[in-house]
């Protein structure tokens, strides 16, 4: 029986072997992106294409630097890039517009003994992202949304600045401030009751940036990237389709 249960053993070590050396010469994406971008809107639908798509492994680089993308053999380095094109050298898929609003923590909302307006935020610490950007572009933050809403001369610019989105939108969940977003960085967290917009739809600024995805500007997209590449592009669009209403 012991001879039975050691050969048993030995027979299923020897097929993990065999399914971590197919795995480990299976289909590789590297793909590079924004680093809150990244941690707040990617890593929480990925479970879904492993679930229900799969074939490929993929390897997240959170960096705001820019990887010119390549094929790889049955793989691919591709790029999610928030910015404004075009992106030269590459082909892009649009993904997500770009409009900002204000996010709270819903504590820090219930302080108002009235509706909040935007010359409130006089009284508030606002948390603004200092984006470096590899284009070499000033993103709009505070300073255009102030102006937008009318109340530049009654407002304080800005008195922290963070290099992340995450960061700031923590901040703001933790109730130190008042942070401007995008959907894709802060609609996980209003879904859930942690950030509230104190202006609800009103009071947005449209933005010029985009995120996109980018791949080479020509060869043949393997089978295996093609696939998270659909179910990518079919993602952002139920979500835009969502946040839009």
């Amino acid at each position: 029986m012991a001879r039975e249960i050691d050969g048993g053993l030995e027979r299923i070590a020897a097929g993990v072997r065999a399914v971590r050396e197919r795995a480990r010469h299976g289909p590789m994406l590297t793909l590079s992106a924004p680093p809150s971008f990244t941690q707040l809107w990617l890593l929480p639908r990925l479970m879904d294409f492993e679930a229900r798509v799969g074939g490929i492994e993929i390897s997240l680089e959170a960096t705001q630097s820019f990887t010119l993308p390549v094929w790889q053999g049955d793989g691919a380095r591709l790029a999610i890039r928030y910015g404004r094109g075009p992106w030269p050298d590459v082909a892009s898929y649009p993904l997500f517009g770009d409009v900002l609003f204000p996010v709270c923590a819903p504590a820090l909302l219930a302080q108002q003994a009235r509706p909040m307006r935007p010359a409130d935020l006089a009284h508030h610490t606002l948390l603004e992202v200092g984006w470096n950007s590899p284009q070499g572009i000033v993103f709009p933050g505070w300073r255009e949304w102030l102006e937008a809403a009318g109340v530049a001369d009654r407002v304080a610019p800005p008195q922290r600045r963070y290099s992340l989105s995450g960061l700031a939108l923590d901040q703001a969940i933790a109730g130190r401030g008042v942070m401007l977003a995008n959907a894709p960085v802060a609609m996980d967290r209003l879904n859930s009751g942690v950030l509230v917009r104190p202006f609800g739809e009103r009071h947005v600024l449209a933005s010029p940036m985009t995120y996109e995805l980018l791949t080479p500007p020509s060869g043949d997209m393997p089978p295996a990237v093609a696939r998270f590449v659909d179910w990518l592009l079919a993602e952002a669009d139920a979500f835009a389709r969502q946040t839009a209403g």
